[in-house]
């Protein structure tokens, strides 16, 4: 009965040591039409935490040791190759999206920390992650427009960083994407956009966000874990541009004739100026 619930939470600590379950991420693309690439920096940043009521002693105890033991303050970094297979999986979840489209670059940074926290009711453990994904795409762009389908994609695959896997995670028997930006196939017809004249760039924003609870049983042992993802991207271009389902249009930005404004007034300080003669004349 200790041995099976046990197991059960020192596999789910280990999991979160390597991988990180999203709670927050950014994504940042910036276009640049003028070279035909695309630059990306998502950041997936973590803070997962397994819980057990204080009343079960033994798991309790267990997971206050749990972080004593294990390194908990660690930092991987990897450039990829096409070569790699971390490398392959993302360039051809990128291209399934969009058959033009295609990696140049993917460079990956991890970092994790490890606390625990002791209430009246609970012991908790946190893990405390850091996962960013730097990379450019090429041959999203034709006649000035940009294909984003590619944004929506699901690095299901995984992506490993000196022997760890940190792009899924076992749930319970299932294989779960945490690289999984699929939240964001809302046509880019929907996502809120700002031109800025001044600097004459176009930015894309979108959020979306879940909260999600899940707790494992085993011989009336629970142990609980809390996720909560809260994304957001935000796309990036010079110049002046529209979208619609999945494409970013450059387009050239709308002519205001100042001419006409001067005509109105023009006509409008003329005609205060004969009502204020015509209505002195009467006196």
């Amino acid at each position: 009965m200790h041995l099976a619930a046990a197991s059960m939470m020192v596999v789910m600590v280990a999991a979160m040591l390597i991988v990180p379950v999203s709670s927050a991420a950014s994504v940042n693309v910036r276009l640049n039409p003028a070279s035909n690439l695309a630059d990306v920096d998502a950041y997936i940043n973590s803070t997962v935490a397994i819980s057990v009521p204080r009343s079960d002693q033994y798991l309790s105890h267990l997971l206050a040791g749990i972080s004593s033991i294990m390194d908990g303050n660690t930092t991987l970094r990897a450039s990829y190759s096409p070569a790699d297979p971390s490398f392959t999986v993302p360039n051809n979840t990128i291209a399934s999206k969009d058959a033009g489209a295609r990696l140049e670059s993917f460079n990956v940074i991890y970092s994790n920390t490890i606390e625990n926290r002791t209430s009246a009711a609970a012991e908790t453990l946190y893990a405390n992650s850091s996962l960013q994904l730097e990379f450019t795409l090429s041959g999203i762009f034709s006649n000035r427009t940009a294909n984003m389908s590619w944004r929506a994609m699901d690095i299901s695959g995984g992506i490993t960083i000196q022997s760890n896997e940190v792009g899924v995670v076992d749930v319970n028997g299932t294989m779960v994407s945490l690289v999984n930006l699929t939240a964001f196939q809302v046509s880019l017809a929907k996502w809120s956009r700002v031109y800025d004249s001044s600097a004459n760039t176009t930015t894309f924003t979108f959020n979306a966000g879940t909260i999600q609870n899940y707790t494992w049983s085993s011989n009336s042992r629970t142990v609980n874990l809390s996720l909560k993802i809260d994304p957001s991207f935000e796309i990036s271009t010079p110049g002046y541009a529209v979208a619609s389902n999945n494409s970013i249009y450059l387009e050239a930005p709308p002519v205001h004739d100042t001419a006409i404004y001067y005509a109105i007034a023009v006509v409008f300080i003329t005609g205060a100026m004969a009502s204020f003669y015509l209505s002195r004349r009467r006196r």
